[in-house]
């Protein structure tokens, strides 16, 4: 009896999950980072590209759960005490990242519909490089510690970070397909070095094309 009713209820699991619907989705956009928190007095941010997939699968009409894998640039230039003089070190990290965010649906029109989304992300380094521009000379390297060091506390950027990330958007329907258009804010929760206490602090305005897997 007891077998009997767990294949009955993880029959019952499996034509929930296969009744959800599933969408994929295609990102594009652009970032600016700045960090936030550390002692080094900040000269600039850095823009960068923002590219990428979704999966999102529909709890309700209203409420969904949406992954993404991102390649996302962050990156800053900072002054930097230098033989001769003062000069200033950049760092431009490439990351893969995954947020995964739960998405409120609110209904504005028969096709189109404003969103708002927060979740945990979280991001691994796939490519580091520094430059430190003195008055007299300017030196390149790396900050994944595969190569050329340049001493600093950004001479190894940690090879994984967590944060959070939120914001909200638009869209518009046709069918079982969407162009969406959404402005996000991410919030680093760990350092991005050993070196210094400086988080990654990142704003994204993402356009997006998604389509249901499901379509019925």
């Amino acid at each position: 009896m007891t077998r009997t009713l767990v294949a009955i209820g993880a029959s019952l699991a499996l034509a929930r999950a296969a009744q959800a619907q599933v969408s994929l989705g295609l990102l594009a956009g652009a970032s600016y980072s700045r960090p936030i928190g550390g002692a080094e007095a900040i000269q600039s941010g850095t823009t960068g590209p923002v590219v990428g997939g979704s999966l999102r699968v529909w709890g309700t009409q209203r409420v969904s759960l949406q992954s993404e894998l991102l390649f996302v640039r962050k990156g800053f230039t900072f002054a930097m005490p230098t033989t001769g003089g003062v000069g200033s070190e950049s760092v431009q990290v490439d990351y893969l990242e995954v947020p995964v965010m739960v998405r409120l649906h609110i209904p504005t029109g028969r096709r189109v519909l404003a969103h708002v989304f927060a979740g945990p992300s979280f991001a691994t380094r796939v490519r580091c490089d520094v430059e430190l521009a003195g008055p007299r000379a300017t030196t390149s390297g790396v900050c994944d510690g595969s190569g050329k060091q340049i001493a600093g506390p950004f001479q190894e950027v940690n090879p994984l970070s967590l944060g959070l990330m939120g914001g909200g958007g638009g869209s518009v329907a046709f069918g079982e397909r969407q162009i969406q258009l959404d402005l996000r804010y991410g919030m680093g929760l760990t350092k991005v070095s050993p070196g210094s206490s400086a988080r990654h602090s990142t704003i994204m305005l993402v356009a997006s094309f998604e389509f249901g897997m499901n379509d019925q």
